[in-house]
């Protein structure tokens, strides 16, 4: 048994650290550069990526090797010609899946980010239906009351009832979605589902002056989309020459050529349109900013009037309820603003900030 002993204790501390390392993160607080950083060390589509590289590397050694035996001439057989598309087609592969890593990297960052301020705004928005929730127990109470001494009637009463088994099920769903945001945050991230970390970091809404023209062209250059369209017109160009029928090259290179053209097309459109919706959400957030200050000083008065017995507590939950949802509303809009900004970095080739 004592020979045992240390085995136990080795196999017990390693279960703890584990436990620690890997286990429930309820009630700890959670910085978005954690969050991200979590993100990148346990995302499966990572992972892939660097898989799929070592994959395609593989394949271009091997297409590297095999042509440097190969004549070049301009009388291939059929097995140069297919030699020749191979070892293109397996340069131009291994060139994509590093780039699909760099640009899967920046989606993540993004992805995160509106999942971390999700889960914010869900908790302010399950926040302020709670307090709906207590206006209409407060005001079932005073129904009940008022109908015992014969004040109102049977049917205001069940208004009254009807009100708060409605906001019961509108706290339901808030829970739910909040709960939702949590597993999503916490399935990016690569934390168990369950998890309930306390996150903080808020979205912070800075002016970004946008040219839009600029911008439209700066993703025409450097977005992964256009990257591939590019790479892929280019690699369809190098290979018309080991096609069976010239003509059957002519047509593949028109083709790429066409989509090429396309993605360039929609990559401006989709940028432009991003450019309107940052300058919207700009304006949206001041909006809502205003209102929040103009709540703030409505409920100041409410609290003041409840105080002196002037108004009701009601008039106080009001008030609250419309501060907390007006706060909600705001860090759904800061939310956008900034993920739009960081897709617009993304899509323009820079590293979204975090």
């Amino acid at each position: 048994m004592r020979k045992l002993l240390p085995l136990i204790i080795l196999f017990c501390s390693l279960f703890v650290f584990s436990y620690s390392a890997y286990g429930n993160e309820t009630g700890t607080v959670l910085s978005l550069e954690e969050a991200i950083k979590k993100a990148m060390q346990n995302s499966i589509t990572l992972k892939n990526d660097q898989v799929e590289i070592e994959k395609k590397d593989i394949l271009f050694k091997d297409a590297s090797s095999l042509i440097q035996y190969t004549p070049v001439d301009i009388s291939f057989n059929p097995s140069d010609t297919n030699l020749f598309k191979y070892f293109y087609g397996a340069e131009y592969e291994k060139r994509k899946a590093e780039k699909k890593l760099e640009n899967d990297r920046r989606q993540l960052i993004i992805d995160v980010k509106s999942k971390y301020y999700n889960v914010i705004a869900s908790d302010k928005k399950l926040k302020a239906l709670e307090l709906s929730e207590k206006k209409a127990q407060i005001q079932l109470l005073q129904a009940q009351a008022k109908y015992k001494v014969g004040l109102i009637t049977k049917a205001e009463l069940s208004a009254a009832e009807a009100k708060v088994a409605t906001e019961n099920a509108i706290l339901a769903d808030a829970k739910a979605k909040l709960d939702n945001a949590y597993s999503e945050f916490n399935k990016a991230i690569g934390a168990p589902l369950d998890s309930k970390p306390i996150l903080k970091d808020l979205p912070i809404v800075e002016k970004k002056e946008l040219d839009i023209n600029e911008q439209m062209n700066m993703a025409a250059s450097n977005s992964y989309e256009m990257w591939s369209a590019e790479e892929g017109a280019r690699l369809t160009d190098r290979l018309k020459l080991f096609e069976k029928f010239y003509d059957i090259g002519d047509y593949n290179v028109d083709q790429a050529k066409n989509t090429l053209v396309d993605s360039r097309q929609e990559i401006k459109n989709q940028t432009r349109k991003l450019c309107m919706s940052i300058n919207y959400l700009y304006e949206k957030n001041n909006e809502l900013e205003q209102q929040i200050s103009q709540y703030q000083e409505i409920l100041k008065v409410a609290k003041v009037q409840w105080e002196t017995g002037i108004a009701t507590r009601d008039t106080v939950l009001n008030a609250e309820y419309a501060l907390q949802m007006a706060e909600a509303s705001q860090l759904e809009v800061a939310s956008a603003y900034v993920t739009a900004l960081d897709t617009l970095s993304h899509l323009t080739g820079k590293e979204p900030n975090y």
